[in-house]
Order: C-alpha cells, then structure tokens, then sequence
C-alpha cells in the first residue's frame, strides 16, 4: 500500500521542479498544481527557501574550506536573490516600479499645481509676472470685445457710416 505524500511534500518536490525548470516559485504557481490553503502553502514554500538557503550555505562554506568554488552555487545565490531566474518576471518588476514612481510624480505634481493655483502668491517671481501680463491681456481683449456689443458702440458705428 503506497501513502500519499503529505502537502508539506508536496509542495517542497513541486518546488525543486519549479526551480529545476526556471519557473517562478510563486503561491498560485504551486496551489494549482497542489491544491491547498494560501497560509499552508506560504507556510511550505518558505520552510523550503529556507531550507535551499541552508543548503547553499553549507556548500558555500565547504567548497571554501576545499578550496574549490562550484558554478552550481553561484546559480542557486542568484535563484534566492532579489530577481527572478525569468527575464520577463524582472522586466515586469521593473516596469513596475517605473509605473509606480511614475504615478508618485504625477501625484506630487497635481498636488503641486493645486496648491499653487490656490496660493497665487507662492509662485515664483518670474512666473508670477508671466501670469499678470497674460491676465491683463485677457482682461484687455474681453474688455475690447464687450465695447463692440455695447449699444452705444453700434449707435456710433451706424451713425459713422452715414456720414
């Protein structure tokens, strides 16, 4: 009689094999082909970094004192650091974070411009001048147009022309 493998199981074989293959180890990844709850699963797959982390460790410290350094270590440090073994899952982290400082930037400036549309006065010298001499020629020309739909201007236009 064969006994089924326990989750823990599971999910630590799934793990080497996703690793093996260069797939990201990530929750969904494993639970599809598992089954199990998020909190075991996350519970699982970090007793098994862990437990790879450990490993590498052990095989760093002895290949130091044999004097010898394996390529396979230095492939296993690089599969538990900050990137991925995919290019495209770093891509995505990194396109990512731009959006993200993208976003900040666009928010800190409407913030910015609110502000400065709320307090005039808090622009900066230069600026402030720029926007006075916009608003009197605004002023000028809406001034100048209602003067032409002004009865009187048109009495004296109509008169102007019989003479």
């Amino acid at each position: 009689m064969s006994q089924e493998k326990t989750l823990r199981e599971k999910v630590f074989s799934i793990c080497d094999i996703m690793q093996d293959s260069g797939e990201k180890i990530t929750r969904a990844s494993v639970r599809e082909r598992t089954g199990g709850s998020d909190r075991d699963l996350s519970k699982f797959i970090n007793e098994w970094r862990e437990s790879k982390a450990l490993v590498v460790q052990s095989d760093t410290e002895s290949s130091l004192d044999s004097g010898t350094n394996s390529s396979n270590n230095d492939v296993d440090e690089l599969n538990t650091g900050a990137y991925s073994t995919t290019p495209t899952d770093d891509l995505a982290r990194i396109a990512r974070r731009g959006a993200e400082r993208a976003a900040a930037l666009m928010v800190g400036e409407d913030a910015v411009v609110a502000h400065l549309l709320e307090n005039p006065d808090q622009l900066p010298e230069d600026l402030r001048q720029q926007v006075e001499g916009y608003k009197s020629r605004t002023i000028a020309a809406a001034n100048k147009r209602q003067e032409q739909y002004n009865p009187d201007f048109f009495a004296q236009m109509a008169i102007a022309q019989f003479k």
